[in-house]
């Protein structure tokens, strides 16, 4: 049965990044006015990067981890493979310095990081890569589309304009390597546009069934900020989302590598490039009824 409350969907709204650096892990490209070292490896039985905030972290909002696997890469020049956006930290109180331990990756692979912050007085600010990193704490085997969901190949997006929703179509896997996934992490789509790129979440409009059921209509108008609205939008594809709170505070947020699915409209015709416009009609401008002074 249709729970049409529950169409009011919770949802989580952090911004994606879209602009990535290829450089070394030289510190000289960093000028002094940066806050943020070149992240180092970090000497333990787990793997992650240290990232040393430069100054005062109060004007910090977030920092974006950024991950490319370079397995079998021997020079730089072959770093050709996709840019995953895996994570945001939210800095808070003096810590300057932070730890960010990524599991979701396979244990005999190689990758490497970079990190970007956003400072509400300054913008943005890039590290430079780190050098390769081979996971210890990592997941076995070979397949790394064990750690992303899954869709089957028939499996894609159904449009409906008139009611400014999409409908899954299909089936969709969880990823099967990682541990207790349903438990910790959430559906969330990646829409893109001239506004910016967001990780936006969404939950069942059916009780007691996965948010990724085929079938599962996602009511757009409830989920998306308005700048989204009347332009060209894209839909990247489909992340998990973990968010990690500590004493009633979010402290992080982890996302799985991205899944492409394909757009329809109700017409089974496909979207190019997954774009599609919502065409949102706003109330017409009214007279000047202010007092006179």
């Amino acid at each position: 049965m249709k729970n049409t409350i529950k169409r009011s969907i919770k949802y989580s709204i952090f911004v994606l990044g879209c602009f990535f650096a290829f450089s070394t892990c030289q510190l000289v490209e960093i000028t002094e006015s940066s806050k943020i070292t070149c992240p180092d490896i970090k000497k333990s039985e787990t793997q992650g990067i240290i990232v040393s905030l430069k100054n005062s972290i109060q004007d910090i909002e977030y920092v974006n981890i950024y991950r490319q696997d370079i397995t079998g890469s021997l020079t730089e020049a072959d770093y050709t493979r996709p840019i995953e956006n895996i994570g945001l930290v939210f800095p808070v109180g003096n810590n300057t310095t932070f730890v960010y331990e990524d599991n979701y990756v396979l244990k005999n692979n190689t990758y490497r990081y970079y990190v970007r912050l956003y400072d509400k007085n300054e913008g943005y600010t890039l590290s430079n890569w780190t050098t390769g990193i081979t996971p210890r704490n990592g997941i076995a085997g070979n397949d790394s589309d064990t750690l992303r969901y899954l869709p089957k190949s028939n499996t894609k997006l159904v449009y409906n304009a008139n009611d400014k929703k999409l409908v899954i179509s299909g089936t969709i896997i969880t990823p099967s390597a990682i541990d207790n996934f349903d438990d910790k992490f959430k559906p969330a789509l990646i829409f893109s546009c001239s506004a910016g790129t967001q990780a936006i979440s969404f939950v069942s409009d059916t009780e007691n069934e996965s948010p990724i059921h085929d079938g599962n209509e996602i009511h757009l108008l409830e989920i998306l900020p308005s700048t989204f609205f009347n332009t060209d939008l894209e839909i990247k594809g489909l992340v998990g989302q973990y968010e990690e709170i500590e004493d009633g505070n979010l402290q992080r947020v982890i996302w799985t590598a991205l899944s492409s699915i394909p757009v329809y409209d109700t017409n089974e015709r496909r979207f190019p490039d997954n774009k599609i416009v919502i065409e949102v009609k706003y109330g017409a401008q009214g007279y000047d009824f202010s007092s006179s002074l």
